[in-house]
């Protein structure tokens, strides 16, 4: 059974200048950064706040890994579907990161879910600031006691059951 979703990747042209953003500008803090033969790199970021688990591959594609896929793969650096990252005060973020040069697509906004503000990466991937409303941290806490549940009782099934 799957328990957890630990890596996530985001394709990058540099290596190099990805951490200088999102170390450098976004804060995030370095947990990896492994060589791995012939030039290639295994690095790893997460938002310094980060409770454990979940972290960032910046992936950047190389014949090495990827043979000669490597070069159509770079083409789409810049391409990843949105991400979403919570903060306590959108505002605050917002002129920080600002201050810093990042480059936003909207200012903090109201909206059902919280307030957010819309920026992008180095490469143009859109990156949500939510400051979650009470509403949403109240559905989010019930999906997760939801999901556990879930698990708890597939794990009871599957010890019920004959082998």
């Amino acid at each position: 059974m799957i328990k957890t979703l630990s890596i996530v990747s985001i394709m990058v042209r540099d290596l190099d200048e990805a951490l200088d953003f999102y170390v450098g500008k976004l804060g995030f803090v370095k947990i990896a950064d492994m060589p791995m033969g012939e030039g290639a790199r295994w690095v790893t970021i997460a938002p310094a706040e980060q409770q454990g688990g979940l972290t960032i591959n910046l992936f950047h594609p190389n014949m090495l890994w990827n043979g000669p896929d490597a070069e159509e793969m770079l083409s789409r650096v810049g391409q990843n579907p949105g991400w979403v990252y919570n903060t306590d005060d959108c505002q605050k973020t917002y002129e920080e990161l600002s201050a810093k040069g990042v480059t936003f697509r909207s200012p903090p906004t109201e909206q059902m879910y919280g307030v957010e503000a819309v920026c992008e990466d180095l490469y143009g991937n859109t990156i949500s600031i939510v400051q979650p409303s009470a509403w949403a941290m109240e559905m989010q806490d019930a999906a997760q006691d939801e999901a556990e549940q879930t698990a708890e009782q597939a794990a009871s099934d599957a010890v019920e059951q004959p082998a």
